[in-house]
């Protein structure tokens, strides 16, 4: 079921609808996110904070096994969705905020992502 062929058209797929999504925003709607200051620190916050500390306590709540712990904490690690941006556009939300969203956490996904495997790692024996 894992073609290798189907993994690589998906990874172009999710490059194109990113890439026509950039291209159809001007750069001063990209910036427009980072002109309020608390709704980026909100943002922040909430995906880099509250998201992996509820995969945390579900851990903690419940035995689940390795495999599907290491699952969680890479997903909770993962900063944002790479179809996000089409979601927000389809439910009425604005399209440059998503999409500048979406650039802000993939350039914070950098520092953000190894410090939070390695909480997970020192927290969790058995995911490490």
């Amino acid at each position: 079921m894992h073609h290798p062929l189907l993994l690589i058209l998906v990874k172009i797929t999710i490059f194109s609808l990113m890439l026509a999504i950039g291209s159809n925003l001007c750069f001063e709607k990209m910036l427009s996110f980072w002109r309020k200051p608390a709704l980026v620190l909100r943002a922040f916050l909430t995906v880099s904070l509250l998201v992996p500390l509820v995969v945390i306590l579900l851990l903690k709540l419940f035995n689940l096994p390795p495999e599907v712990m290491i699952g969680l904490a890479l997903l909770a690690a993962s900063p944002g969705a790479p179809l996000s941006t089409k979601r927000a556009q389809r439910a009425g939300g604005s399209l440059g905020y998503a999409a500048s969203l979406q650039l802000t956490l993939a350039i914070l996904a950098v520092f953000v992502t190894p410090l939070t495997l390695a909480i997970f790692a020192t927290l969790f024996d058995n995911i490490s």
